[in-house]
């Protein structure tokens, strides 16, 4: 699969395959949902599919998603790798 050449949220930007801990805050109630993957860019990618969709897997988050909006949300990395150990 090709990587996706759409923007990645907050002018995020990052190589494909580069891999991260990562968290979504939310800045209306500062709650935070805190992730890690291999391929940070496909990852919040589908975070964002999920959550435009209404059926991301983490309830409470889409919860606030739709109560707040997209705009209430921020992507923040916490570390970023570029290769696999």
């Amino acid at each position: 699969m090709a990587p996706s050449r759409t923007p990645l949220p907050n002018g995020i930007d990052c190589e494909p395959n580069t891999g991260a801990i990562y968290y979504i805050l939310n800045l209306r109630n500062d709650r935070i949902y805190v992730g890690s993957t291999w391929d940070l860019r496909r990852r919040l990618h589908r975070h964002c599919r999920q959550l435009e969709a209404g059926n991301h897997q983490n309830k409470a988050l889409q919860i606030d998603w739709n109560t707040y909006g997209p705009d209430a949300f921020e992507f923040r990395i916490l570390i970023g790798w570029s290769e696999h150990p």
